[in-house]
């Protein structure tokens, strides 16, 4: 072999060898291996080849190296291609969630309008009656039920606000639980009163069951009556005259306890059901202005229990009903303490019929 034709070897030996077959690009090795292939040839025939002929072999090589070279550069180019529509379709995708996002902005702000003018009118109105007397001076019973307005009214307008500020607070994860003993029972007993006026001015049947051997609820008392209070005032919306609503409790396997609410309700369609749990999302229903509020019910229940280490979760189906399970955890105190608790809840109940569950 002359000096010529090997250095011309060398040189296209390292190049192809340093493009095609180097440890950086081992795609190229595949690439020029499968041209080889499909020409028929082999590492031994290019040897053959520049034997024979040198300037041929760099000539005749030639296609197949600029072949490889366009091969490796078309892959580049694709991956960037590829690489630029991804990062295409991840800006549209949050654009498209920034909107979504500012939509319901827009929304929550419209219904909170409604939902701190409609109170505040309400007390204005009335209460400018009362001051100005416009029925009278002897007009008790009426100044009276005006006053009873006014209360509701400014009880509405409280509890909103204290919505808006308890889920501020859990997003900035500033909310403080004070947890301790609750009976089960009682508790629940306590908010079925406080609904039960407005239950039988609806039409509506209003149930409570507890487990007898249901233990004590280790919780914040105020946030669990939060829960129970938005539960039943979806359920009391949502339902229409006639129906039920059923409120359970009982122990589950680990010592926590679970509280249900079940109500005979219009539903909720499948495509709207992850709605319920986001702040400010309302569902469209058939019932109009029965739906006015807020939209933070829902989510401040799931945050509410989530904050005490339970769990929560929703079924519901159009025309049939509704159906939330919310479960806490067992107390963390030892076993001797959940024995003593599950006696005084027996103690408590004695008197009942038994509930078996």
């Amino acid at each position: 072999m002359s000096g010529w034709s090997l250095c011309i070897a060398t040189r296209c030996r390292y190049t192809v060898g340093g493009i095609l077959f180097g440890v950086t690009f081992p795609i190229g090795t595949w690439i020029f291996q499968s041209i080889l292939n499909q020409q028929m040839l082999s590492f031994d025939s290019i040897l053959a080849m520049h034997r024979s002929n040198p300037v041929n072999f760099v000539v005749d090589l030639a296609p197949f190296v600029l072949g490889a070279m366009g091969y490796f550069i078309g892959f580049k180019q694709a991956a960037l291609e590829h690489l630029t529509h991804s990062l295409q379709d991840e800006i549209t995708q949050q654009t498209q969630e920034l909107r979504l996002a500012n939509d319901a902005k827009s929304q929550f702000l419209a219904n909170m309008s409604h939902e701190l003018r409609s109170p505040l009118n309400a007390i204005l109105g009335f209460s400018e009656i009362i001051k100005d007397h416009t029925f009278g001076k002897d007009a008790p019973d009426r100044y009276k039920e005006y006053a009873n307005d006014i209360h509701q009214s400014g009880s509405h307008l409280l509890a909103l606000i204290n919505d808006i500020l308890d889920l501020a607070k859990i997003e900035a994860g500033k909310i403080e639980l004070e947890p301790e003993l609750l009976e089960v029972e009682s508790l629940l007993e306590i908010c079925k009163r406080m609904f039960g006026t407005r239950a039988t001015k609806l039409d509506l049947a209003l149930d409570l069951q507890v487990c007898t051997q249901t233990p004590l609820l280790y919780a914040d008392n105020r946030a669990v009556r939060q829960i129970i209070f938005n539960l039943l005032s979806n359920a009391l919306k949502f339902t229409p005259e006639g129906g039920k609503i059923s409120i359970r409790a009982r122990r589950v396997p680990d010592g926590g306890v679970e509280i249900v609410i079940q109500d005979t309700g219009i539903g909720i369609p499948a495509d709207q059901l992850h709605k319920v749990l986001e702040p400010f999302e309302q569902i469209d229903n058939r019932y109009g202005s029965l739906a006015d509020g807020t939209g933070l019910g829902m989510a401040l229940v799931w945050e509410l229990v989530k904050a005490h280490g339970g769990t929560a979760a929703i079924e519901s189906e159009e025309a049939v009903g509704t159906t939330v399970t919310i479960v806490f955890p067992p107390m963390p105190d030892s076993s001797v303490s959940q024995q003593a608790g599950n006696r005084a809840v027996s103690t408590a109940l004695s008197d009942k019929p038994e509930l078996a569950c």
